[in-house]
């Protein structure tokens, strides 16, 4: 729960979104997770971890009353994050953004090593008709943050889901066409 390194997003869209200091012995994106105060003292007590995308959103997740949320810094989710997180014994519940970037993130997943090699337990939090819960935070709809918790489905579950829904929605669109 040491300060390693510092980075920043931006709050119009002007400039890259996410500004990071550069890596150094301490600071290496790759290994490094953004998280709130005493995150480690509150993982040893729960049996969630939740992975959000940003910074925004772990401060959205802290403000709703989640102390074991993290984010990757600036990279995508990697097998030394899952490692460090794995140490909790927790069930990881990934909360990535309701879009494209967030969708494919979310595949990623399925592909690190260390999922497969310790059997993590990994569940995925569906936003809704919202991006993500910092949006939620900024509608006033955090209480409706929970219900999405109550809904999370597995890994492999949600992906096979929405590769069905994204085939289906393509056949039928041929099918209007024809």
């Amino acid at each position: 729960d040491n300060v390693i390194g510092f980075g920043g997003r931006t709050i119009n869209s002007s400039g890259p979104k996410y500004l990071n200091g550069p890596e150094t012995l301490l600071y290496q994106k790759s290994r490094s997770l953004y998280t709130v105060p005493h995150f480690s003292e509150s993982a040893k007590n729960t049996n969630e971890i939740y992975i959000f995308e940003g910074y925004i959103d772990v401060i959205a997740a802290s403000i709703f009353g989640i102390k074991t949320a993290v984010a990757p810094c600036g990279t995508s989710l990697t097998n030394d994050h899952l490692s460090y997180i794995s140490n909790f014994d927790s069930t990881i519940v990934l909360c990535f953004d309701n879009d494209s970037a967030g969708f494919e993130a979310t595949k990623r997943v399925l592909n690190l090593n260390i999922r497969k090699e310790k059997a993590l337990n990994i569940q995925v939090v569906e936003f809704n008709g919202q991006k993500d819960i910092g949006d939620m935070l900024e509608k006033d709809l955090l209480d409706d943050f929970q219900k999405l918790i109550d809904h999370k489905k597995d890994l492999v579950e949600f992906l096979f889901t929405k590769e069905i829904e994204t085939y289906l929605k393509d056949d039928l669109r041929k099918n209007e066409i024809v």
